[in-house]
């Protein structure tokens, strides 16, 4: 999905500025101070990457590492053929990364491109809310805290920061494209044609996605690349809504990071349109709707 683009300038050099402080900090005391979350079952934050953009990855696993709020577990999913090619200190942040005993893990996984970043989390904690990160954002401290606040105990519900919400052209019964879906600046999205939009970050709730979510066999043959949209019907199949947060997040991207992506196959390839397409005549529409 697209990301907001980013020129280096003075306020990319303070935030990277910022990082290296973090960075030194971090690495001087070892156990830096946090708080566990306070949801009903454990919590995984989950990412993947790949060797193009493995120069950016410290800085931002930094950032979630050091959130106020803190998950169990950081899980970083990777390629057999990309783990050999992890900077070292990836390697050397592995265990217990905070004081609230959070524990960073490596875990090679199958290349399934950006479904590396969820797919092996619902496989392996099948129990756990999993919060889905990506590997070229900077997370803001209040990041994490600021999402679970916004879980109120339905386990059916779907919290992103950042959300489009599905639009229909004047009949009602045909999708407008997807660059011309509303983009969601307050939390009064519909719950029914919200549409997370994975760059924010989203909370996934214990089993909110149907059971064929991970089925490699269907995601990559419909929707290889997109997978926003791939979980949105897995959400939306099995009962779950979209819920917005109240506050705002602006992706801030690392400068370079974005020379490689998938805005640039998706977007402006029409790949979105494409794959909804695909995901319409294999499953249907999976909303009340008359269409």
């Amino acid at each position: 999905m697209s990301k907001i683009k980013i020129k280096t300038n003075w306020y990319v050099s303070r935030l990277l500025s910022e990082v290296y402080i973090r960075k030194v900090k971090f690495l001087s005391s070892n156990l830096n101070k946090a708080t566990i979350h306070q949801l009903p079952n454990k919590l995984v934050v989950s990412l993947t990457s790949y060797k193009p953009r493995f120069a950016t990855l410290f800085p931002t696993i930094l950032s979630i590492v050091q959130q106020h709020t803190v998950p169990n577990e950081i899980l970083l999913w990777v390629s057999e053929a990309d783990y050999e090619h992890l900077p070292n200190e990836i390697f050397q942040l592995q265990g217990i990364v905070n004081g609230a005993g959070t524990t960073f893990k490596i875990c090679k996984t199958d290349d399934t491109g950006p479904y590396k970043k969820i797919i092996p989390a619902i496989e392996n904690y099948r129990d756990h809310f999993i919060v889905t990160a990506d590997d070229d954002v900077y997370y803001p401290s209040w990041w994490l805290s600021n999402l679970l606040r916004e879980y109120k105990g339905n386990n059916s519900e779907v919290i992103c920061y950042i959300a489009h919400e599905v639009t229909f052209k004047s009949d009602q019964k045909e999708l407008m494209p997807y660059d011309d879906w509303i983009s969601c600046k307050k939390n009064d999205v519909d719950a029914l044609l919200g549409f997370p939009v994975g760059a924010g970050g989203v909370l996934y709730p214990p089993n909110c996605l149907d059971k064929l979510v991970v089925r490699s066999d269907i995601f990559l043959k419909e929707s290889p690349m997109t997978d926003d949209i791939w979980l949105f019907w897995m959400a939306r199949l099995n009962g779950t809504t979209t819920k917005k947060t109240e506050k705002n997040f602006k992706v801030i991207c690392w400068p370079s990071s974005q020379k490689v992506g998938l805005i640039n196959e998706n977007v402006k390839n029409n790949k979105n349109d494409e794959n909804i397409e695909k995901m319409l005549k294999k499953f249907g529409w999976p909303i009340v709707h008359d269409i």
